[in-house]
């Protein structure tokens, strides 16, 4: 008798619970909660790590009052602003809420923000942060006056990623057969040595030249680099064989001129 009057009172009690359940979930169903921005970014240039804040704004579309509750983060370089335990948001109503970006080193970082609401559901946001990377490219390069049968050349490196492989492709715009450019595609490995880029000019008759070459790094940079160049080449400059090479910072580093003509003679090295 008294096992069947228990049997009878947990048989009622799973039956109200069923039906409160059911009830609470067609109210649930009933709207949403929106958080803007569905992902959250962050980007820093390398070696910069400025504390930086962004919001995130959390609506209640339900048609009942919404209570949500913000899980720790799983990360100390995303913090909250401010300590919330739990908020209650009225139908149509905004939260805002401030996310703090600590970074500490050139990397890349990731967590998740877990916002839990009606019957224990869970929204999730994604926080991440970018590294980008600034490329110290010139926009000009003059290589000035070039007599015939000289040589120029100027260097550009191109520097590793902290964190991620690369691959770059160079396009020369209006060189002709004066210019060459060498290599003209590669990947540069994490943390490797520079790759260096040389750009070599010899004029072959008297011209004013005005060219250009365009640095693709699509994986970390949308646009290309434009890098203009100019040379002169007019009668009267000293004509000589050999090669100067030109720093990625426009500066003469280095002269090595050779023997022209049948005198045999040689120029002194500068």
């Amino acid at each position: 008798m008294d096992m069947n009057t228990f049997d009878q009172k947990r048989y009622c009690i799973e039956k109200i619970r069923e039906k409160n359940v059911h009830e609470f979930e067609e109210e649930s169903t009933n709207g949403s909660l929106n958080a803007v921005p569905s992902t959250l970014k962050f980007t820093f240039d390398s070696g910069n790590f400025k504390i930086q804040e962004k919001k995130v704004e959390i609506m209640n579309c339900f048609l009942k009052p919404c209570p949500i509750r913000f899980s720790p983060l799983e990360t100390d370089y995303f913090r909250f602003k401010n300590v919330y335990q739990r908020v209650w948001l009225k139908p149509g109503s905004v939260f805002k809420l401030n996310i703090l970006f600590i970074p500490d080193e050139d990397r890349d970082y990731n967590d998740i923000l877990k916002i839990c609401y009606f019957n224990d559901q869970t929204m999730q946001i994604k926080i991440y942060a970018e590294m980008t990377v600034k490329f110290s490219f010139p926009a000009v390069v003059n290589f000035g006056n070039v007599p015939l049968g000289r040589t120029v050349s100027y260097k550009i490196p191109i520097h590793s990623h902290a964190e991620k492989d690369f691959s770059f492709a160079i396009i020369l715009f209006n060189g002709g057969s004066c210019v060459d450019v060498y290599p003209q595609r590669g990947h540069v490995k994490s943390k490797q040595k520079p790759v260096t880029i040389m750009v070599i000019y010899r004029p072959l008759r008297y011209i004013s030249m005005n060219f250009q070459i365009r640095i693709f790094i699509s994986d970390l940079c949308k646009a290309p680099h434009v890098i203009h160049f100019y040379a002169y080449t007019r009668p009267g400059l000293l004509r000589t064989v050999g090669c100067i090479f030109i720093s990625n910072y426009g500066t003469k580093n280095r002269k090595i001129k050779g023997i022209f003509g049948k005198s045999g003679s040689s120029l002194s090295e500068k």
